[in-house]
């Protein structure tokens, strides 16, 4: 509806003002406290669905704060708990937006501990146990990005399917528990679709993921929430069809992109919904390279890397962001080089090098890449001089590996 995101953009920032002005009330009563840390949540809420997530951080945590002193963790009958979980789950993933993962995989394996310490001798209550699923899957989130890590995540990933998967036996038409379930399966196919041998899994999980996530934007009252999870299933299914049908995958990542536009044209300020869009196009434009149609591949990366810079303005120093624009950048090379722009892809190639050395040792691989295709590029030029100095940046590189 044109002119409608302005109306909620001010209707959020009265809900920020309505909450900053109480919790900035002196505290008379304690037991205003568990009020004043629903506040601190809301604002976190408030501020994440105006991109600001570094305010958002700073209030989970000053809820967390309260929330600690009025509930001890092994008390998960208490109705206060349950508010402190969904704070927590939030607040970890702020801080993985904000690029926090450590500090986010410690909140997160603290608070499954004493969860995993009451279920040793006491079945979980339903909603308790919805809240370990959602954590486990959030700690696996949190994991899967951490070098060394993939097994814990996948573990994670696991244990959260098997609890919401009971949890959904029991309730199925409680939509929040399908909703998780879906992006749990989600997280773990597109984990498991860069293992070896595993490609069949994923896509099963991916398209179990999938039909759920349709079937949510179509039935719930809250189709956005179902669009967001569908834009990363989108982009997973893509990158499994990209090698063997890149036509269906520049198919499926054109809807990714789709939904990614709406959601910035509803949220311009949400930055999870502009990077979103940024990966989409990136992915997009590969497909149409390898489908033949390298003009549109052109123009897709041209806009993904105008987006993954608009993005890095807002945080400059996110390794995940610097990352993803070295591979973006990469991807753009290729398709110039392949079109006969040399001068351009060689830039691009000199760019994504530069961010990608210091992102390391998590770039490796990604570095090596760009190496290789800008080396192959001077190569065919008959450049060896200059060659010459790639390779011996690579074999540094290489050298230097753990």
């Amino acid at each position: 509806i044109p002119g409608a995101e302005g109306v909620r953009q001010s209707l959020i920032k009265r809900h920020l003002q309505h909450y900053r002005d109480f919790v900035s009330q002196p505290l008379v009563d304690k037991k205003m406290l568990p009020a004043r840390a629903g506040a601190y949540y809301r604002l976190g809420i408030f501020s994440e669905e105006l991109g600001e997530v570094s305010e958002a951080v700073l209030y989970y945590g000053q809820a967390e704060e309260i929330y600690a002193r009025l509930v001890d963790a092994d008390e998960v009958r208490n109705r206060i708990w349950l508010k402190r979980s969904q704070n927590l789950n939030q607040f970890a993933l702020a801080l993985r937006k904000s690029g926090q993962h450590s500090r986010g995989v410690k909140l997160l394996d603290r608070w499954i501990a004493g969860m995993d310490e009451y279920a040793s001798h006491t079945r979980l209550p339903p909603t308790v146990a919805h809240q370990y699923g959602l954590s486990q899957n959030n700690f696996g989130l949190l994991m899967q990005k951490m070098p060394e890590q993939k097994q814990r995540a996948k573990a994670a990933y696991l244990q959260a399917i098997e609890t919401l998967g009971q949890l959904n036996e029991q309730n199925p038409d409680d939509l929040e528990i399908i909703r998780v379930l879906a992006a749990t399966r989600h997280n773990l196919g597109s984990q498991l679709a860069k293992e070896n041998n595993q490609k069949d899994e994923s896509l099963k999980l991916l398209r179990q993921a999938y039909e759920a996530q349709l079937k949510l934007a179509q039935a719930s009252d809250s189709p956005l929430r179902a669009s967001i999870d569908l834009v990363a299933t989108y982009i997973s299914l893509g990158n499994l069809y990209l090698d063997s049908d890149p036509r269906r995958a520049a198919v499926t990542f054109e809807n990714a992109v789709a939904i990614s536009r709406k959601l910035v044209e509803i949220s311009p300020k949400v930055n999870d919904y502009r990077r979103d869009l940024a990966v989409s196009l990136s992915n997009l434009g590969m497909a149409h390279y390898r489908a033949g149609n390298a003009e549109r591949a052109k123009a897709n990366l041209k806009e993904s890397v105008h987006c993954y810079r608009l993005l890095r303005q807002s945080y400059p120093d996110h390794d995940g962001l610097q990352y993803s624009l070295g591979i973006a950048l990469n991807n753009q090379g290729i398709i110039l080089q392949h079109i006969g722009e040399s001068r351009a892809a060689e830039d691009a190639y000199n760019r994504a090098a530069r961010l990608l050395e210091e992102t390391q040792p998590s770039a490796i691989e990604a570095l090596n890449n760009v190496y290789t295709n800008h080396l192959r590029m001077l190569r065919n030029a008959g450049r060896e001089a200059d060659a010459l100095e790639i390779e011996k940046r690579q074999l540094a590189l290489n050298t230097s590996k753990p």
